[in-house]
């Protein structure tokens, strides 16, 4: 579908296609990336390396086309919520900075592993005061799940979109999430009422972890478990009310934020827009708050993305491809136009737009054979629509005025 009004989605393509335009002018072109800023003093991981980190331009192209995600886009998206609950201070929840929860920095013994136990022991107890810790993990390095956490009571429960078709080892997760519990109890951290957990194999405290929490699943074989998490994270914030009754009290049914295909697809699409803004407001914006004011040399890209265990291939000049359009149909492909249905608009494919007609009373649509004339029929609708209503005000004002004439005169 395209969403004739897709916020930032379109001026951001257009930044990313003049961008490699330059790049490609290079005879050594830097990284195609936008390069993001960590703010400091907000609880997130702002240390060398992990104080700046890369967006490329490949994965701006997976957000719009709706691919997995790489999981900076997933930081860049938890540090914009944290960021509005900072400023924002709603009671009961925050969102801690995923930079370490990748399987690969969680082995046994590494000096990022001690780190990220240090980091969510902190975290916890910076916002002790809150019921619910919202944490983006990377079970695998590919996979992302949501963990809220309770510390509170001991709590870690696993929104998993895909648990029911694709198992995940949480094992490295697992543990770094206890010795992070223990060090918080340690060090202070309170607990309800009966909500410190003895784990039976340690007989240590550590987390209840609920693997298997009702949330939304994807369907089998779908590459969007970040996008589900997104919605996830965006939808606690917003309830961030509910999240300050205790567990026992909590609506299971409303907390897995039940929603319609339809909803959840304009959900998606929401999200892919409020990330486009990010990146052009406060990421590639000289006076954004995630700007890097200078702009790095490719060595000390290079040495970044050693160091942060980033795994992205990139490629060179030579192989270098400029940044993807949207494949193009074929003459005998048609577009659709939704003139009236569960959500109006331009539709690429009959299968979406017949979920927007299907069973709609009052549904009015039409084929045509090239996008330029579906989005100028779909304008020209829109106007009209906008001018009969123009018009229905202008004549109820009219009979108003008359109405009021007639009773003076008379």
């Amino acid at each position: 579908m395209e969403h004739l009004a897709s916020g930032q989605m379109l001026p951001l393509q257009h930044s990313i296609h003049y961008q490699e335009s330059v790049l490609l002018k290079e005879k050594d072109p830097n990284y195609p990336v936008f390069s993001v800023k960590v703010p400091s003093n907000q609880n997130f991981v702002n240390e060398d390396p992990a104080d700046i980190f890369f967006i490329a331009f490949e994965d701006v192209f997976n957000l719009f086309h709706s691919k997995r995600l790489d999981y900076n886009l997933v930081r860049l998206y938890a540090i914009n919520l944290q960021m509005k609950i900072n400023r924002e201070r709603p009671r009961h929840i925050a969102v801690a900075d995923p930079y370490y929860m990748r399987d690969s920095q969680l082995q046994d013994g590494s000096r990022t592993r001690t780190k990220a136990v240090r980091y969510l022991q902190n975290f916890m107890l910076m916002h002790k005061e809150s019921n619910t810790i919202l944490l983006p993990v990377f079970p695998e390095d590919k996979y992302c799940t949501l963990i809220i956490l309770d510390p509170k009571w001991s709590l870690a429960q696993y929104f998993d979109s895909s648990s029911t078709t694709t198992k995940k080892d949480y094992t490295r997760i697992r543990g770094v999430l206890d010795e992070a519990i223990l060090g918080y109890s340690k060090s202070g951290g309170t607990f309800d009422k009966n909500g410190q957990y003895i784990r039976p194999d340690t007989k240590k405290i550590g987390f209840k972890h609920v693997i298997n929490f009702p949330c939304i699943k994807q369907p089998a074989g779908s590459i969007k478990e970040a996008f589900y998490v997104l919605h996830h994270l965006k939808g606690f914030v917003e309830d961030a009310e509910m999240m300050s009754l205790p567990p026992s009290k909590r609506d299971p049914i409303k907390m897995s934020r039940e929603i319609s295909d339809d909803d959840l697809r304009e959900d998606f699409h929401r999200i892919q827009v409020k990330l486009s803004e990010i990146i052009l407001q406060d990421v590639s914006n000289g006076s954004g708050l995630l700007h890097v004011a200078r702009a790095l040399p490719k060595r000390d890209i290079e040495e970044r993305l050693h160091k942060q265990g980033d795994g992205r291939t990139w490629t060179t000049k030579d192989l270098y491809k400029p940044f993807p359009e949207p494949l193009k149909k074929t003459s005998q492909m048609t577009y659709y136009v939704v003139f009236e249905g569960r959500v109006p608009g331009v539709y690429e494919e009959w299968e979406e737009c017949k979920k927007q007609v299907h069973k709609f009373s009052g549904n009015c649509y039409k084929g045509y054979p090239t996008r330029h004339e579906a989005v100028a029929k779909w304008r020209a609708h829109q106007a009209n629509k906008s001018k009969m209503k123009t018009f229905l005000v202008l004549s109820l004002l009219l009979t108003i005025v008359a109405a009021v004439l007639y009773f003076i005169l008379v």
